[in-house]
């Protein structure tokens, strides 16, 4: 699937886990540049060493969207 993401930058909210995280890797795949956030640090970490691996353009940040401190 081509979904002209080359060059684009997209933000995933839990997506350091479960579909979250299956979304960061197709968009990876796609060409995108991928930013995302979960909860558990070392998901976090374990996701981006993934993505890097895969060839990704990534960065991880620990927060919980439902914190306004963390946002």
């Amino acid at each position: 699937m081509e979904l002209e993401l080359d060059g684009r930058t997209v933000l995933v909210t839990g997506g350091s886990d479960g579909l979250g995280r299956a979304l960061c890797h197709r968009l990876v795949a796609e060409g995108a540049t991928v930013a995302f956030c979960g909860r558990d640090a070392e998901r976090i970490v374990a996701t981006r060493s993934s993505l890097e691996a895969a060839g990704g353009d990534v960065l991880g940040v620990t927060a919980d969207v439902t914190k306004p401190e963390d946002i």
